[in-house]
């Protein structure tokens, strides 16, 4: 039925949306407490990273959460 197609692909887009959010505040948090700033300051550091590397910000966060980058190299990367 192709009003179920719709709906199913709905949630999934939203399911995707909410997953993304959910780990992008994880790294503002980390970023946060590793760079003893505010978590704007943190998500604006976490943007311009993934902009300047031309990356998702998700997958740049997701590094974040899993420590394979720390705040320092997101601020030192131009």
């Amino acid at each position: 039925m192709p009003e179920a197609d719709n709906r199913d692909e709905l949630i999934e887009q939203l399911q995707t949306a909410l997953d993304s959010r959910v780990i992008v505040e994880q790294a503002k948090g980390v970023l946060s407490e590793q760079g003893a700033v505010g978590v704007a300051k943190a998500f604006d550091t976490l943007r311009a990273y993934a902009r300047r590397t031309q990356r998702l910000i998700d997958d740049v966060a997701a590094d974040v959460v899993e420590r394979r980058l720390i705040f320092s190299v997101l601020k030192r990367v131009r």
